[in-house]
């Protein structure tokens, strides 16, 4: 039987805990302090993380990124406060198959709880003002 590689992600709100699949690099590390934020697909909350919340792991099914099942997207926000040069790169992952417009009527309802980049309790601006890419890897 053949082993994958890959990482989890735990989603941190208490009340979901949700295991989220994400792009295995051979770059991430436990050392590695890198800051990001995710959006959980199933609860809908957006937390920080860094490097030490990913998990490596074994797995007995192909990478779903690989295949082109699932896809890593990043969202740039800017700060809803007007007049604040704030933003927040928000990652999350959807399925392949599922329409950006439709993930972005989702998307809309994420419940952030962290800052902008200045210090800003953090409200979701209106997605027509977001940038949305498809990423390979976090960061």
């Amino acid at each position: 039987m053949h082993h994958y590689l890959g990482c989890w992600l735990e989603c941190r709100n208490r009340n979901c805990g949700f295991p989220i699949r994400v792009p295995y690099s051979r770059k991430l590390t436990k050392s590695d302090t890198g800051a990001f934020s995710f959006a959980c697909p199933v609860c809908l909350q957006v937390n920080a993380y860094e490097r030490k919340h990913l998990r490596k792991v074994q797995f007995r099914i192909p990478d779903p990124y690989k295949s082109g099942k699932l896809v890593l997207f990043s969202a740039w926000l800017a700060c809803a406060y007007k007049r604040c040069p704030g933003d927040l790169v928000v990652f999350t992952v959807a399925a392949a198959d599922v329409s950006l417009a439709a993930l972005l009527q989702l998307w809309k309802t994420w419940m952030v709880k962290i800052r902008c980049s200045h210090g800003h309790r953090f409200r979701v601006p209106h997605v027509n003002t977001w940038w949305v890419q498809e990423e390979k890897k976090l960061g």
